[in-house]
């Protein structure tokens, strides 16, 4: 029953404006399926020897019209609002679930990327080919980021269990956590947190704004820096060393990243936490090497700027998720999952990007993707790659 819940909650519940929608759209059809018969008959009446004559069955017959043209439009209204909503919560399925809780996922993938993929798109280049098209095409693969595995079960599942999660830190050292559920009537909580496998966002308030169990915070104004977010900062990392507060969490977490809050914009980039205080990243990656974390500095700067990066919280938590520890030394901010994602490790980061032309020769494509976008390119460059060989295209 839980699961049938999550799946609603997640899948279904924000299509259901839609479904509403194409249900009203499914009534209107039925009844102008009904009203199109007798107004057939009525028309035909009204030109009969005893009807009302030829004004009668012209306003019958308009009147016929648009019940069938409104029959073309709600009919198709009704099919888009009813499939569509089910093709998207089927693609997210097979994508995302399906990779997250299938036992041996990444080898079903394996066998699904040679057996389906490599297939097809060998018959979409062949019929190019069969055109003499194709030395002519630019061919552009892009992927998905990767999966790690894990293991399913309360103790590696950091926001699973009962005892000891993270909001138990929280709650520990005076903050008033909003419950985890997508709507809430609750709305005197003075932190949130929100889980996305490999890390865990903490959005903190000024609890000086609400300090009573019942006061609204001022969520506008940015939380204090010693007196919030520092605190909530060593909670964790008291948390990861020894336990206190959660003791799920000891040897749980890898690294804590927080930053001074300005309000809503612009977000101060985020820090590594070292024990101590709190140091850029570019230093503390200096005197603590890490290759296993792929440009960390960088996507950091990525993830906390521009007009929503607020939105990445005010402190974040990396679980200990490296790809070079076994299974059993792995966690994740979720629900029990056999797989996760999220991280900078190279597993999780790195897609493939390539780019393919039978009349170019490597050298000359990688020349031109370089000039195009740099030398290290990301699904954010996808666009504007295509965008300049378009542009080239019509030089």
């Amino acid at each position: 029953m839980n699961l049938v819940l999550r799946f609603f909650q997640r899948y279904v519940r924000r299509n259901i404006p839609q479904y509403a929608l194409g249900a009203v759209m499914l009534v209107i059809t039925n009844y102008a399926v009904v009203r199109i018969p007798t107004l057939i008959g009525a028309s035909l009446d009204a030109l009969g020897p005893r009807g009302a004559g030829m004004a009668a069955g012209r306003s019958l017959a308009v009147e016929l019209m648009f019940w069938a043209l409104a029959v073309v439009i709600v009919r198709t209204l009704s099919r888009v609002l009813f499939f569509n909503p089910g093709r998207d919560v089927e693609f997210r399925l097979g994508v995302d679930l399906f990779t997250h809780v299938a036992d041996s996922a990444m080898h079903s993938q394996q066998r699904y990327l040679t057996n389906v993929i490599d297939s097809a798109i060998g018959r979409l280049l062949g019929a190019y080919r069969i055109r003499s098209a194709l030395d002519s095409t630019y061919v552009l693969l892009v992927s998905d980021h990767g999966h790690t595995p894990t293991i399913a079960d309360d103790r590696h599942a950091l926001g699973a269990g009962e005892d000891g999660r993270p909001e138990d830190v929280l709650q520990a050292v005076g903050f008033r956590v909003r419950p985890f559920e997508l709507e809430t009537d609750d709305e005197a909580y003075q932190a949130v947190l929100a889980y996305q496998g490999a890390f865990a966002y903490v959005h903190l308030a000024d609890r000086s704004t609400c300090r009573r169990a019942r006061d609204r915070c001022n969520w506008k104004a940015p939380p204090r820096f010693e007196a919030d977010v520092l605190e909530v900062v060593r909670a964790f990392d008291a948390a990861a060393r020894s336990g206190i507060g959660a003791a799920s969490l000891k040897g749980a977490i890898d690294l804590i990243f927080a930053r001074e809050s300005r309000g809503v914009e612009p977000a101060a980039p985020f820090k590594v936490w070292d024990g101590k205080s709190l140091v850029p990243v570019r230093d503390y990656l200096a005197a603590n090497p890490r290759p296993d974390l792929l440009d960390l500095e960088h996507r950091l700067e990525g993830l906390g700027a521009g007009r929503y990066g607020h939105r990445s919280g005010d402190v974040m938590l990396l679980a200990r998720y490296r790809e070079q520890d076994p299974e059993t030394q792995r966690y994740y901010f979720a629900s029990k999952y056999r797989s996760w994602h999220g991280s900078p490790s190279r597993q999780d980061s790195e897609m493939l990007f390539a780019l393919a032309r039978p009349a170019s020769t490597g050298a000359e494509l990688r020349a031109k993707m370089h000039a195009a976008i740099g030398e290290r390119p990301s699904q954010l460059d996808v666009t504007p790659l295509i965008l300049q060989l378009l542009e080239r295209g019509r030089e």
